[in-house]
């Protein structure tokens, strides 16, 4: 586990995993492909028991107006869940992705951010804790969605 020195510093993965009784992972068990377990790995978490809500959801009027609007030439939806912890970013690695954003003002750009919200960015973005992400992934003008893979509660 070379990555855990970075993110937990002093942790022994190996350590842990090896003295642990039984582990806990969470897994889309709906979807992917068969995959072994040993007795001690408990699947929780169960997802996607029913979809139907979520991919039947509808925007707001806001939304609507916010993405249909003539002037875009689509939308992009940014949302990485809580793999980062945007009050914690160096204000360099925030101040790039502002101005990244900020460059981009033919399209309209959607933003989950979990942090305090940046107050220099253009009328073509928004910053919010959370959005009706289905609905804005199934919206014909969505064009990109940048995120970190995992899952959205």
């Amino acid at each position: 586990m070379t990555t855990a020195p970075y993110f937990m510093p002093g942790v022994n993965m190996e350590r842990h995993y090896r003295g642990a009784y039984f582990t806990f992972g969470e897994h889309i068990d709906r979807l992917g492909n068969p995959m072994t377990e040993a007795s001690d790995l408990f699947l929780v978490g169960s997802n996607c028991k029913s979809a139907s809500k979520v991919l039947n959801s509808t925007l707001s009027n806001e939304w609507k107006e916010f993405i249909e609007d003539p002037k875009s030439e689509g939308t992009i939806y940014i949302a990485f869940g809580s793999a980062l912890l945007w009050d914690f970013m160096s204000n360099s690695v925030k101040d790039s992705f502002i101005a990244a954003i900020n460059k981009l003002d033919e399209y309209r750009i959607i933003f989950s951010w979990n942090g305090q919200f940046p107050k220099t960015v253009k009328s073509h973005v928004k910053f919010i804790k959370w959005a009706p992400q289905m609905a804005i992934l199934s919206h014909p003008k969505t064009k990109v969605f940048l995120t970190h893979g995992g899952l959205k509660r």
